[in-house]
Protein backbone atom coordinates (compact mmCIF):
# COMPACT_ATOMS: atom_id res chain seq x y z
CA UNK A 1 0.00 0.00 0.00
CA UNK A 2 1.34 3.43 -0.97
CA UNK A 3 2.36 5.71 1.90
CA UNK A 4 1.36 9.36 2.38
CA UNK A 5 2.78 11.67 5.02
CA UNK A 6 0.26 14.38 5.91
CA UNK A 7 2.14 17.52 6.94
CA UNK A 8 -0.70 19.92 7.69
CA UNK A 9 -2.11 22.46 10.11
CA UNK A 10 -5.26 21.37 11.96
CA UNK A 11 -7.69 23.20 14.29
CA UNK A 12 -7.19 25.20 16.41
CA UNK A 13 -7.29 27.90 15.18
CA UNK A 14 -10.43 27.42 13.13
CA UNK A 15 -10.25 28.82 9.60
CA UNK A 16 -10.68 27.57 6.05
CA UNK A 17 -7.32 25.82 5.71
CA UNK A 18 -7.46 23.96 9.04
CA UNK A 19 -11.05 22.85 8.40
CA UNK A 20 -10.12 21.44 4.97
CA UNK A 21 -7.06 19.70 6.39
CA UNK A 22 -9.18 18.11 9.10
CA UNK A 23 -11.50 16.79 6.40
CA UNK A 24 -8.60 15.26 4.47
CA UNK A 25 -6.94 13.46 7.37
CA UNK A 26 -10.26 12.11 8.66
CA UNK A 27 -11.53 10.95 5.26
CA UNK A 28 -12.34 7.24 5.30
CA UNK A 29 -12.12 7.19 1.51
CA UNK A 30 -8.45 8.18 1.77
CA UNK A 31 -7.65 6.19 4.94
CA UNK A 32 -8.94 2.98 3.38
CA UNK A 33 -6.84 3.45 0.24
CA UNK A 34 -3.42 4.45 1.57
CA UNK A 35 -1.06 3.98 4.49
CA UNK A 36 -0.93 7.40 6.18
CA UNK A 37 0.99 9.20 8.89
CA UNK A 38 0.12 12.64 10.28
CA UNK A 39 2.36 15.45 11.51
CA UNK A 40 0.29 18.33 12.85
CA UNK A 41 1.90 21.67 12.00
CA UNK A 42 0.28 23.65 14.80
CA UNK A 43 2.07 26.66 16.27
CA UNK A 44 -1.01 28.71 17.24
CA UNK A 45 -3.95 28.03 19.54
CA UNK A 46 -6.01 30.92 18.15
CA UNK A 47 -6.02 33.59 15.46
CA UNK A 48 -4.81 36.19 17.97
CA UNK A 49 -1.40 34.45 18.24
CA UNK A 50 -0.77 34.22 14.49
CA UNK A 51 2.40 36.09 13.37
CA UNK A 52 3.53 36.57 16.98
CA UNK A 53 6.89 35.11 17.95
CA UNK A 54 7.47 33.30 21.25
CA UNK A 55 9.84 30.75 22.81
CA UNK A 56 6.93 28.32 23.03
CA UNK A 57 6.43 28.52 19.26
CA UNK A 58 10.18 28.02 18.70
CA UNK A 59 10.20 24.82 20.74
CA UNK A 60 7.11 23.59 18.89
CA UNK A 61 8.86 24.34 15.61
CA UNK A 62 11.93 22.30 16.60
CA UNK A 63 9.76 19.41 17.78
CA UNK A 64 7.84 19.37 14.48
CA UNK A 65 11.10 19.56 12.52
CA UNK A 66 12.44 16.55 14.44
CA UNK A 67 9.21 14.61 13.71
CA UNK A 68 9.51 15.49 10.03
CA UNK A 69 13.08 14.20 9.83
CA UNK A 70 12.14 11.03 11.70
CA UNK A 71 9.22 10.37 9.30
CA UNK A 72 11.50 10.79 6.28
CA UNK A 73 13.96 8.24 7.69
CA UNK A 74 11.60 5.63 9.10
CA UNK A 75 8.13 6.05 7.53
CA UNK A 76 9.68 6.71 4.10
CA UNK A 77 6.58 8.18 2.42
CA UNK A 78 5.88 7.88 -1.29
CA UNK A 79 4.62 11.46 -1.21
CA UNK A 80 4.10 14.26 1.30
CA UNK A 81 0.75 16.00 1.32
CA UNK A 82 1.82 19.50 2.28
CA UNK A 83 -0.41 22.58 2.68
CA UNK A 84 2.45 25.02 2.21
CA UNK A 85 1.92 28.77 2.85
CA UNK A 86 2.12 30.50 -0.56
CA UNK A 87 3.96 33.67 0.60
CA UNK A 88 5.14 35.69 3.59
CA UNK A 89 6.88 34.63 6.79
CA UNK A 90 4.99 31.34 6.81
CA UNK A 91 6.74 30.36 3.58
CA UNK A 92 10.21 31.32 4.86
CA UNK A 93 9.53 29.41 8.07
CA UNK A 94 8.78 26.30 6.00
CA UNK A 95 11.91 26.42 3.85
CA UNK A 96 13.85 23.90 6.04
CA UNK A 97 11.09 21.35 5.40
CA UNK A 98 11.27 21.99 1.65
CA UNK A 99 15.04 21.58 1.71
CA UNK A 100 14.70 18.26 3.55
CA UNK A 101 12.10 16.77 1.21
CA UNK A 102 14.25 17.71 -1.76
CA UNK A 103 17.35 16.17 -0.13
CA UNK A 104 15.40 12.97 0.46
CA UNK A 105 14.06 13.14 -3.11
CA UNK A 106 10.43 12.85 -2.07
CA UNK A 107 8.22 14.45 -4.69
CA UNK A 108 5.67 16.43 -2.64
CA UNK A 109 2.02 17.09 -3.26
CA UNK A 110 1.61 20.77 -2.44
CA UNK A 111 -2.00 21.82 -1.77
CA UNK A 112 -2.36 25.58 -2.01
CA UNK A 113 -5.28 27.18 -0.18
CA UNK A 114 -4.25 30.81 -0.57
CA UNK A 115 -3.08 33.25 -3.18
CA UNK A 116 -0.46 35.96 -3.62
CA UNK A 117 2.34 34.14 -5.45
CA UNK A 118 1.76 36.03 -8.72
CA UNK A 119 2.27 39.39 -6.99
CA UNK A 120 5.09 38.14 -4.76
CA UNK A 121 7.29 36.90 -7.63
CA UNK A 122 6.96 40.25 -9.40
CA UNK A 123 8.83 41.98 -6.58
CA UNK A 124 12.24 40.56 -7.50
CA UNK A 125 14.00 37.87 -9.51
CA UNK A 126 15.07 36.30 -6.20
CA UNK A 127 11.42 35.70 -5.25
CA UNK A 128 10.75 34.19 -8.67
CA UNK A 129 13.78 31.90 -8.42
CA UNK A 130 12.75 30.83 -4.92
CA UNK A 131 9.25 29.82 -6.01
CA UNK A 132 10.54 28.03 -9.09
CA UNK A 133 12.90 26.04 -6.87
CA UNK A 134 10.17 25.17 -4.35
CA UNK A 135 7.50 24.10 -6.83
CA UNK A 136 9.63 22.45 -9.53
CA UNK A 137 9.66 18.64 -9.47
CA UNK A 138 6.43 18.54 -7.49
CA UNK A 139 2.71 17.92 -7.75
CA UNK A 140 0.52 20.96 -7.11
CA UNK A 141 -3.17 21.26 -6.27
CA UNK A 142 -4.96 24.60 -6.42
CA UNK A 143 -8.54 25.57 -5.65
CA UNK A 144 -9.60 26.58 -9.16
CA UNK A 145 -8.34 26.64 -12.71
CA UNK A 146 -8.20 30.43 -12.63
CA UNK A 147 -6.01 30.50 -9.53
CA UNK A 148 -3.79 27.74 -10.92
CA UNK A 149 -3.25 29.64 -14.16
CA UNK A 150 -2.56 32.94 -12.41
CA UNK A 151 -0.47 31.71 -9.48
CA UNK A 152 1.41 28.64 -10.70
CA UNK A 153 1.40 27.97 -14.44
CA UNK A 154 3.16 31.26 -15.22
CA UNK A 155 6.12 30.23 -13.04
CA UNK A 156 7.21 27.90 -15.88
CA UNK A 157 8.14 25.04 -13.58
CA UNK A 158 10.17 21.97 -14.49
CA UNK A 159 8.86 18.43 -14.04
CA UNK A 160 5.71 19.47 -12.14
CA UNK A 161 2.12 18.32 -12.47
CA UNK A 162 -0.96 20.48 -11.85
CA UNK A 163 -4.39 19.56 -10.44
CA UNK A 164 -7.56 21.46 -9.56
CA UNK A 165 -9.63 20.39 -6.55
CA UNK A 166 -12.26 22.89 -5.31
CA UNK A 167 -12.97 22.83 -1.59
CA UNK A 168 -16.03 21.05 -0.28
CA UNK A 169 -18.01 21.31 2.95
CA UNK A 170 -19.99 18.82 4.97
CA UNK A 171 -23.71 18.72 4.29
CA UNK A 172 -25.57 20.05 7.31
CA UNK A 173 -28.71 18.46 8.74
CA UNK A 174 -30.37 21.77 7.81
CA UNK A 175 -29.69 21.10 4.11
CA UNK A 176 -33.32 20.11 3.50
CA UNK A 177 -34.87 22.91 5.53
CA UNK A 178 -37.52 24.73 3.48
CA UNK A 179 -37.62 28.49 3.93
CA UNK A 180 -40.94 30.26 4.29
CA UNK A 181 -42.06 31.86 1.06
CA UNK A 182 -43.12 35.13 2.62
CA UNK A 183 -41.40 36.87 5.54
CA UNK A 184 -41.75 40.44 6.70
CA UNK A 185 -38.02 41.08 6.95
CA UNK A 186 -35.30 40.26 4.41
CA UNK A 187 -32.52 38.62 6.40
CA UNK A 188 -29.04 39.44 5.12
CA UNK A 189 -26.04 37.75 6.71
CA UNK A 190 -22.33 38.52 7.06
CA UNK A 191 -20.47 35.43 8.30
CA UNK A 192 -16.74 35.70 9.00
CA UNK A 193 -14.19 36.69 11.58
CA UNK A 194 -14.84 40.39 12.17
CA UNK A 195 -11.76 41.82 10.53
CA UNK A 196 -11.41 44.83 8.22
CA UNK A 197 -9.89 42.70 5.38
CA UNK A 198 -12.97 40.46 5.51
CA UNK A 199 -15.11 43.47 4.57
CA UNK A 200 -17.22 44.04 7.68
CA UNK A 201 -17.17 47.84 7.23
CA UNK A 202 -18.04 47.56 3.55
CA UNK A 203 -20.95 45.29 4.47
CA UNK A 204 -22.24 47.99 6.83
CA UNK A 205 -21.87 50.63 4.11
CA UNK A 206 -23.95 48.42 1.83
CA UNK A 207 -26.54 48.11 4.58
CA UNK A 208 -26.68 51.90 4.88
CA UNK A 209 -27.59 52.16 1.20
CA UNK A 210 -30.28 49.49 1.48
CA UNK A 211 -31.82 51.11 4.55
CA UNK A 212 -31.95 54.47 2.78
CA UNK A 213 -34.04 52.99 -0.06
CA UNK A 214 -36.82 51.93 2.35
CA UNK A 215 -38.31 49.62 -0.28
CA UNK A 216 -38.37 46.65 2.11
CA UNK A 217 -37.74 45.69 5.71
CA UNK A 218 -34.17 44.56 6.07
CA UNK A 219 -31.73 43.32 8.70
CA UNK A 220 -28.03 42.45 8.58
CA UNK A 221 -27.18 39.48 10.78
CA UNK A 222 -23.50 39.52 11.73
CA UNK A 223 -22.05 36.13 12.70
CA UNK A 224 -18.48 36.09 13.93
CA UNK A 225 -16.16 37.36 16.61
CA UNK A 226 -13.86 40.36 16.83
CA UNK A 227 -10.15 39.60 16.64
CA UNK A 228 -8.90 43.06 17.57
CA UNK A 229 -10.19 46.05 19.52
CA UNK A 230 -9.58 48.52 16.67
CA UNK A 231 -12.08 46.77 14.38
CA UNK A 232 -14.68 46.64 17.14
CA UNK A 233 -14.36 50.37 17.80
CA UNK A 234 -14.64 51.21 14.08
CA UNK A 235 -17.69 49.01 13.60
CA UNK A 236 -19.51 50.35 16.67
CA UNK A 237 -18.66 53.93 15.73
CA UNK A 238 -19.97 53.48 12.17
CA UNK A 239 -23.22 51.88 13.36
CA UNK A 240 -23.78 54.69 15.84
CA UNK A 241 -22.94 57.46 13.35
CA UNK A 242 -25.19 56.05 10.60
CA UNK A 243 -27.99 55.08 13.02
CA UNK A 244 -27.92 51.45 11.87
CA UNK A 245 -28.43 49.74 15.23
CA UNK A 246 -32.11 48.86 14.55
CA UNK A 247 -31.00 47.12 11.33
CA UNK A 248 -28.11 45.05 12.74
CA UNK A 249 -28.08 41.96 14.90
CA UNK A 250 -24.85 40.53 16.28
CA UNK A 251 -24.84 36.79 16.98
CA UNK A 252 -21.19 36.36 17.97
CA UNK A 253 -19.09 33.35 16.86
CA UNK A 254 -21.15 30.29 15.92
CA UNK A 255 -19.92 26.79 15.13
CA UNK A 256 -21.23 23.45 13.97
CA UNK A 257 -24.95 22.87 13.88
CA UNK A 258 -25.61 26.04 15.90
CA UNK A 259 -24.11 28.00 13.01
CA UNK A 260 -26.12 26.12 10.39
CA UNK A 261 -29.32 26.47 12.39
CA UNK A 262 -28.87 30.24 12.37
CA UNK A 263 -27.66 30.37 8.78
CA UNK A 264 -30.65 28.36 7.54
CA UNK A 265 -32.91 31.28 8.52
CA UNK A 266 -31.04 33.76 6.30
CA UNK A 267 -31.97 34.93 2.80
CA UNK A 268 -28.84 36.50 1.22
CA UNK A 269 -25.14 36.28 2.11
CA UNK A 270 -23.01 39.42 1.80
CA UNK A 271 -19.31 38.61 1.48
CA UNK A 272 -17.29 41.72 0.51
CA UNK A 273 -13.83 40.36 1.41
CA UNK A 274 -10.67 42.16 0.32
CA UNK A 275 -8.49 39.04 0.37
CA UNK A 276 -9.70 35.47 -0.15
CA UNK A 277 -9.09 32.38 -2.25
CA UNK A 278 -12.10 30.07 -1.89
CA UNK A 279 -14.06 30.90 1.26
CA UNK A 280 -15.96 27.97 2.76
CA UNK A 281 -18.72 30.27 4.02
CA UNK A 282 -19.95 30.71 0.45
CA UNK A 283 -20.22 26.94 0.00
CA UNK A 284 -22.05 26.67 3.34
CA UNK A 285 -24.51 29.34 2.21
CA UNK A 286 -25.14 27.71 -1.16
CA UNK A 287 -25.97 24.33 0.38
CA UNK A 288 -28.73 26.03 2.39
CA UNK A 289 -30.14 27.73 -0.69
CA UNK A 290 -28.72 31.17 0.15
CA UNK A 291 -27.62 33.27 -2.85
CA UNK A 292 -24.43 35.30 -2.53
CA UNK A 293 -23.25 38.80 -3.37
CA UNK A 294 -19.47 38.85 -3.07
CA UNK A 295 -16.25 40.51 -4.15
CA UNK A 296 -14.28 39.07 -7.08
CA UNK A 297 -11.55 37.60 -4.90
CA UNK A 298 -9.69 34.41 -5.79
CA UNK A 299 -11.97 31.63 -7.02
CA UNK A 300 -15.22 33.34 -6.00
CA UNK A 301 -16.15 34.33 -9.59
CA UNK A 302 -15.79 30.64 -10.50
CA UNK A 303 -18.11 29.57 -7.67
CA UNK A 304 -20.89 32.16 -7.83
CA UNK A 305 -22.66 32.09 -11.18
CA UNK A 306 -25.64 34.02 -12.55
CA UNK A 307 -28.09 31.54 -11.01
CA UNK A 308 -26.57 31.72 -7.52
CA UNK A 309 -25.57 35.33 -6.99
CA UNK A 310 -23.73 38.46 -8.07
CA UNK A 311 -20.06 39.48 -8.12
CA UNK A 312 -18.56 42.98 -7.75
CA UNK A 313 -15.06 44.45 -7.97
CA UNK A 314 -13.21 44.23 -4.68
CA UNK A 315 -13.69 47.39 -2.62
CA UNK A 316 -16.04 49.03 -5.16
CA UNK A 317 -18.91 50.27 -2.96
CA UNK A 318 -21.02 51.62 -5.81
CA UNK A 319 -20.82 48.37 -7.73
CA UNK A 320 -21.40 46.37 -4.54
CA UNK A 321 -24.58 48.35 -3.84
CA UNK A 322 -25.77 47.91 -7.42
CA UNK A 323 -25.17 44.15 -7.45
CA UNK A 324 -26.71 43.71 -4.01
CA UNK A 325 -29.91 45.46 -5.08
CA UNK A 326 -30.07 43.38 -8.27
CA UNK A 327 -29.70 40.16 -6.29
CA UNK A 328 -32.31 41.13 -3.71
CA UNK A 329 -34.81 42.01 -6.42
CA UNK A 330 -34.14 38.70 -8.18
CA UNK A 331 -34.50 36.82 -4.91
CA UNK A 332 -37.79 38.48 -4.00
CA UNK A 333 -39.27 37.81 -7.45
CA UNK A 334 -38.14 34.19 -7.79
CA UNK A 335 -37.22 32.91 -4.35
CA UNK A 336 -37.99 29.22 -4.82
CA UNK A 337 -36.00 28.83 -8.03
CA UNK A 338 -32.98 30.66 -6.66
CA UNK A 339 -32.95 28.52 -3.50
CA UNK A 340 -33.12 25.35 -5.63
CA UNK A 341 -30.38 26.59 -7.99
CA UNK A 342 -28.05 27.31 -5.07
CA UNK A 343 -28.58 23.88 -3.50
CA UNK A 344 -28.11 22.08 -6.82
CA UNK A 345 -24.93 24.02 -7.54
CA UNK A 346 -23.51 23.01 -4.15
CA UNK A 347 -24.53 19.35 -4.49
CA UNK A 348 -23.00 19.03 -7.95
CA UNK A 349 -19.70 20.77 -7.25
CA UNK A 350 -18.91 21.47 -3.60
CA UNK A 351 -20.20 18.68 -1.35
CA UNK A 352 -17.74 17.06 1.02
CA UNK A 353 -17.99 13.65 -0.66
CA UNK A 354 -17.24 15.29 -4.01
CA UNK A 355 -14.13 16.93 -2.50
CA UNK A 356 -12.89 13.65 -0.98
CA UNK A 357 -13.39 11.70 -4.21
CA UNK A 358 -11.65 14.37 -6.28
CA UNK A 359 -8.71 14.42 -3.88
CA UNK A 360 -8.40 10.62 -3.90
CA UNK A 361 -8.27 10.69 -7.70
CA UNK A 362 -5.33 13.09 -7.45
CA UNK A 363 -3.58 10.84 -4.90
CA UNK A 364 -4.08 7.85 -7.23
CA UNK A 365 -2.60 9.72 -10.18
CA UNK A 366 0.33 11.07 -8.16
CA UNK A 367 1.23 7.74 -6.54
CA UNK A 368 0.79 5.71 -9.70
CA UNK A 369 2.58 8.27 -11.87
CA UNK A 370 -0.39 8.63 -14.20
Amino acid sequence: MKKILFFVQTPPPIHGVTICNKTVIESQIIKNSFSTKLIRVNYNTGLSTVNKASFKKFFKYMKILASFIKALFFFRPDTIYYTIPPTGMGLYKDLPYVILLKLFRVKPLFHLHGKGISKFVQKSKLHLMLHRWIYSNSNIIHLSQGLLNKEIVNLKLKNSNFYVVPNGVETSSFYKVTKKENTETLELVFLSNLLIPKGILLALEMLETLVAKKDFNIRLNIIGGYKDLTTKEKVESFIKEKKLKPYCKFHGPQYGEDKFNLLSKMDVLIYPSYNDALPLVILEALQLGIPVVASDQGAIPEIVNEETGEIFRTGDLNMANEKCLILIERFIKNKSKMITDCKNHYEKNYSLIRFEKNLKLVFDRVLNNK
